[in-house]
C-alpha cells in the first residue's frame, strides 16, 4: 500500500483496526505521513481549524480550488485533532452519539502498536503539514518499521 499525506492516515487507521486487511499488505509505503498535528506549521491550515469563523455556506467555493476535495466532517475531524499527538476517531459531539458509534462515550484512540504491517516512511524536513516532529511521534509508535528517511531538501 502506498499512501501520501491523508492517504497514510487512512492506512494507519485501517491497518491498526482491521486485521483482515492488514494481513493482505506486505509493505506500507508512507509518504509525508500525517498522524498528529501538534507541530503543524502551515498558517493556512491552522486558520481552517478555526471552523466557527468560516462561512460554512461558502465551503464549496473554498474547496473548488482544491483538486482533492474534502467534506465538512473531515475538516471537523482534523480540527478536533489540532495540537494532539494522537490520532483518534471522530468525536460526534455528545457522549450519547459516541456511544451509538463506538460503544463508548468518548471517541477512541487509534493504537498504532496494533499495526503489524511492515512500514517504510519518507518525510520532508521542511514539510508544513507532515511536520518532522509529528512524524517522529508516529515513528516511535510503529512496531514494525523497516525504513525511515527524512529528506533534508524537502
Amino acid at each position: 500500500y502506498v499512501g501520501h499525506s491523508q492517504g497514510t492516515t487512512i492506512g494507519f487507521i485501517t491497518f491498526s483496526t482491521i486485521s483482515k486487511i492488514a494481513e493482505r499488505i506486505k509493505i506500507f509505503f508512507a509518504l509525508a505521513p500525517v498522524f498528529s498535528t501538534k507541530y503543524l506549521k502551515s498558517p493556512l491550515i491552522r486558520m481552517t481549524y478555526k471552523w466557527k469563523s468560516i462561512v460554512m455556506s461558502r465551503l464549496d467555493v473554498y474547496f473548488s480550488h482544491n483538486p482533492a476535495g474534502t467534506s465538512v466532517q473531515n475538516m471537523l475531524h482534523w480540527s478536533q485533532l489540532l495540537n494532539s499527538t494522537h490520532l483518534k476517531a471522530y468525536d460526534w459531539g455528545s457522549p450519547d452519539l459516541n456511544l451509538v458509534h463506538y460503544n463508548q462515550t468518548t471517541s477512541p484512540l487509534y493504537n498504532m502498536t496494533n499495526m503489524n504491517v511492515a512500514t517504510a516512511i519518507w518525510n520532508g524536513k521542511s514539510d508544513l503539514l507532515a511536520d518532522p516532529e509529528d512524524v517522529n511521534i508516529l515513528h516511535s509508535e510503529i512496531t514494525n518499521h523497516i525504513y525511515y528517511k527524512t529528506i533534508s531538501y524537502y
